[in-house]
């Protein structure tokens, strides 16, 4: 795991990156029993960005990075992964399981999640996750900012980021 952190960690610091996302926040997260938790957090360079420490545990139902992290499951792991309850954050956390499996098929299909204002008002992130192939933990990364910031070019530009960030990380761990 720790030489797929180098690989993420290096995309998060190049320049290109910093730049493509607006100098917003990026996480790197693994699952921690029904939680994941967060192991490295890269603050970006906005004065306004989105921040929680290492070892913050969240919720995976109600964050980007969490639901691509699920999207990767079996049956039997999600029902390890996924409490019988929901925790409900806010009007846009998936309050049933029902709702969160249309959400994680939404990202089968794509590859990536997105979240507004579903963990907390007014933050915004888009997430994907890996697998490691030999370990078979999984691995997710998040950038999150300001819901009020978001623009179409934005999350075009975090997408593009994540998407190749996902096939960089996919090359060395395959």
């Amino acid at each position: 795991m720790l030489g797929h952190e180098v690989v993420l960690l290096q995309h998060f610091d190049r320049g290109r990156a910093h730049h493509a996302v607006g100098g917003h926040t990026g996480y790197i997260t693994v699952f921690d029993g029904q939680q994941m938790c967060v192991l490295r957090m890269v603050r970006g360079s906005s004065p306004i960005a989105i921040a929680t420490t290492p070892g913050y545990r969240a919720w995976p139902h109600a964050t980007s990075n969490g639901r691509a992290m699920l999207a990767l499951l079996s049956e039997e792991e999600w029902r390890l992964r996924v409490p019988d309850e929901l925790p409900v954050f806010s009007k846009s956390t998936p309050a049933t399981h029902g709702e969160l499996k249309e959400r994680v098929e939404q990202i089968r299909q794509t590859g990536r999640s997105s979240s507004v204002d579903d963990s907390y008002e007014g933050v915004s992130s888009q997430g994907i996750a890996l697998r490691d192939p030999d370990s078979h933990e999984v691995i997710g990364v998040a950038i999150s900012y300001p819901s009020a910031l978001s623009t179409p070019e934005l999350k075009t530009r975090i997408a593009a980021l994540l998407d190749d960030m996902k096939k960089d990380l996919s090359r060395h761990i395959s």
